[in-house]
């Protein structure tokens, strides 16, 4: 435990290190835990920012100001050593501000929207991205977005700053959906280069309510001027005709044509369902592996459980090879019955049932059921992949907790 207590309505940054290389993700939340809470259902997941996540830039592709009634909140961190930091908003009316700061030695401080001026509204004016540059020593980030009023809060989302390695003229986005079982998402691109990018958008069907949907692709495009954003989504009308009732794999490129040169982008996903809200950050091509770790995944352990979606980024098929390791050191391994197509993916949700017999490997998948696990996940050694975790509770639609999601690790 601590040296010292920390002290009520603490807010602050934590420093954590390790004799050997870990993977960690934090929670943010109002539930009640203990002695602290404040009895709402708010609840999120964002990736622990290891040294190799810090940058003397970070990207937020989502900046709202009581855009729609939600407001985002950024939160810097000077990471070993102090900063001198600006970070200047982009509004999707392309006008601009900023807003600088001192940070101290592992110290965090937090910019506001408000206090840089941004107006509030649901217009153009109050919604866009952002980008944090440090002149001295490298910094990391965390968006949070919740509603601009209430307390407590009904529902919080959270994700990392982005930095040059999550930059990419390719993005990968595991799951994109258009009313599938009441999930809806929008996908935030930024233009992150220096001039404007025609950038279009991939969607491979990987569930549908409707079966003979599997396997479509679907596409649209945009142009997105330099530092500028926008959000491609089902009520935006471009996703390139994907029906309602569909849940797509993405791919987000910004293409080499006669008008555009390819430039970087930075993405994340926002994600709306009938438990709750939920972001995660669009994976770079280029950063994506042939092994991902999850530090969470659960099985219905005290009625939560999580949904992997695991995306071939490769050009050839292969099988996904898992293992889950529960709290009790229990390794079970298992893999997928078919190769998986490129550009395709899998869901490991409930695995204990074996759904559609899509995996095989084990006696009983039924002793899965009830267990808490650190999760592996490779392919053949040659083809990369990327994952998506995401965690509900699953006898409680009215929500005891927010859903919430994570970003697979890379592992080199």
């Amino acid at each position: 435990g601590f040296t010292t207590d920390l002290p009520a309505g603490f807010e602050g940054s934590v420093v954590l290190s390790s004799s050997v290389p870990v993977v960690a993700i934090a929670q943010l939340g109002n539930n009640t835990s203990g002695t602290v809470g404040a009895g709402g259902k708010a609840s999120s997941f964002y990736q622990g920012v290891g040294a190799d996540l810090t940058d003397t830039q970070l990207n937020f592709p989502t900046v709202k100001h009581n855009f729609y009634g939600q407001t985002t909140t950024f939160y810097v961190q000077a990471a070993g050593a102090e900063a001198d930091v600006t970070i200047t908003y982009t509004l999707s009316d392309s006008s601009t501000y900023t807003d600088d700061v001192v940070i101290g030695a592992n110290q965090m401080v937090m910019f506001d929207p408000l206090a840089a001026g941004i107006p509030a509204g649901n217009t153009q004016a109050s919604l866009g991205s952002a980008s944090v540059v440090s002149t001295s020593g490298n910094i990391a980030g965390v968006v949070v977005e919740a509603p601009h009023t209430g307390s407590p809060a009904a529902f919080v989302l959270a994700a990392r700053g982005l930095t040059a390695a999550d930059t990419d003229t390719v993005l990968i986005a595991p799951t994109i959906k258009n009313n599938f079982y009441g999930g809806t998402t929008g996908f935030s691109g930024q233009n992150t280069g220096s001039q404007p990018a025609n950038v279009e958008i991939r969607l491979t069907v990987t569930n549908a309510a409707d079966p003979a949907l599997i396997g479509n692709v679907y596409t649209d495009s945009e142009v997105i001027p330099a530092g500028g954003s926008t959000v491609f989504s089902p009520p935006r009308d471009n996703l390139g005709g994907m029906p309602a009732g569909t849940f797509a794999a993405g791919i987000v490129e910004s293409v080499d044509d006669a008008t555009y040169d390819p430039q970087p982008l930075a993405g994340t996903v926002n994600e709306s369902n009938n438990m709750g809200k939920a972001v995660y950050a669009a994976f770079a091509q280029s950063s994506a592996t042939t092994e991902v770790g999850l530090p969470m995944v659960k099985e219905m352990f005290f009625n939560n459980t999580t949904g992997v979606a695991v995306v071939n980024v490769g050009d050839a098929p292969t099988k996904f090879y898992a293992s889950y390791t529960d709290a009790d050191g229990v390794l079970r391994e298992f893999e997928t019955v078919d190769p998986v197509a490129p550009g395709a993916a899998v869901s490991f949700f409930k695995v204990f049932n074996n759904p559609g017999g899509a995996f095989t490997g084990l006696t009983n998948f039924g002793d899965l059921e009830g267990t808490k696990n650190s999760v592996s996940i490779s392919s053949d050694g040659v083809q990369p992949i990327v994952a998506l975790a995401q965690e509900s509770d699953q006898y409680s639609m009215d929500g005891l907790l927010d859903v919430k999601n994570y970003e697979g690790f890379i592992i080199p």
